[in-house]
């Protein structure tokens, strides 16, 4: 793994760019003192100790204070992925122990320890989606729902689905597909075991064991209506399980011109457009995110895109979603919908402007 790809990943979890400095000057020596991590990173001698603490307190690295200077020391990779592993898989006991309740209330949480009660709920989810649904599903369980994704689809729902399970368990769902673009428009297979997903429209949805759609008496989910889940569970899967997966299947790009009211629909449109060397234009209004000013861009040439979901990849960061334009200023990148009357759509990341809407059309 290069050392790109390890800030990119520690960037998903929410480092600083300071604490990125400092962890990857230690990693590199396995272990090093307050003062050398402070001249590599140029980070103040004072500031490396606060530093030091929250990598510490994120299983990153260990404190040495018995030896004069402090050393700090780098926890081994494999330690330090097991211990966001299990932060991630305890995310449920730790919501429900700050909340302290079993049913959705003001904080939007239901922790659900029935089986039949975790199917309703995904039922629920799929049947109200109204953009897009993120899902990552055993391939033995998939039948429980084609129905319900048939229809989503009807409605113009984006579906993006991660079968996984056994090779065979894959395989032998995949050809029991005749037309999945019935039912999917982005589908990939792993044969792993992933926590359940079903996230609608980037805000609500459920999160549970690999085995929550089953009948086991050890499975267990929590389903969620806050935004800030939805994207953390949003980002935690685009950045660490789909790549996991194998592609499987890309459905026909959808017809322009076309008005978009979810921001990745329209970049995953753009995608399949461009792999296929069909130029495109956009018309967009957007707003500036250094100067917060709003303007406009009328048949502006898209030229690339910046998204995670659809191989090949091209990203600065996995969980960016993004249009790159051309304007008369030269290249601009253009990132999701900023809209408050629209919050769940995914936010730009580093991006030149946050978009508020977006047509795209065939170029002339």
């Amino acid at each position: 793994m290069s050392e790109r790809t390890v800030r990119e990943a520690l960037q998903t979890i929410g480092l600083s760019e300071k604490e990125i400095e400092a962890y990857i000057t230690v990693l590199k020596q396995e272990s090093a003192t307050m003062g050398t991590v402070a001249e590599a990173g140029n980070i103040s001698q004072s500031y490396v100790y606060e530093i030091a603490n929250r990598l510490a307190d994120r299983d990153l690295l260990t404190i040495d204070e018995s030896e004069t200077p402090t050393v700090l020391r780098a926890r081994p990779p494999g330690e330090t992925a097991d211990a966001l592993t299990t932060r991630i898989e305890s995310f449920e006991e730790a919501a429900s122990s700050i909340y302290d309740r079993t049913a959705t209330g003001k904080a939007g949480f239901e922790v659900i320890n029935v089986p039949r009660t975790v199917r309703r709920r995904v039922t629920d989810h799929i049947e109200t989606a109204e953009t897009e649904l993120l899902l990552v599903v055993p391939a033995q369980s998939l039948s429980r729902i084609l129905d319900l994704l048939e229809a989503a689809q009807r409605r113009d729902v984006m579906v993006y689905c991660l079968l996984f399970g056994t090779e065979k368990a894959i395989e032998e769902t995949l050809a029991s597909l005749d037309r999945p673009a019935e039912y999917f428009d982005v589908l990939r297979g792993w044969s792993g075991y992933p926590s359940l997903l079903v996230l609608r429209d980037g805000v609500a949805g459920l999160f549970g064991t690999h085995n929550a759609l089953a009948n086991p008496d050890d499975s267990h989910a929590f389903a969620f209506t806050q935004h800030a889940v939805g994207g953390m569970l949003s980002s935690h899967v685009i950045s660490n399980v789909w790549p996991l997966g194998e592609e499987k299947m890309i459905a026909e790009p959808l017809d322009l011109p076309r008005s978009f009211t979810n921001f990745r629909t329209a970049v995953t449109t753009a995608t399949l457009y461009l792999q296929s060397d069909t130029p495109l234009v956009a018309d967009l209004s957007v707003i500036d995110l250094e100067t917060r000013a709003e303007t406009t861009f009328e048949s502006a040439p898209v030229r690339s895109v910046k998204q995670a979901l659809i191989e090949p990849t091209e990203y600065d960061i996995p969980i960016e979603c993004a249009l790159v334009i051309e304007t008369d200023d030269g290249l601009a990148t253009v990132g999701g919908n900023i809209s408050p009357e629209r919050p769940t759509e995914m936010g730009p990341y580093f991006d030149d402007y946050g978009a508020t809407d977006v047509t795209l059309r065939f170029a002339d």
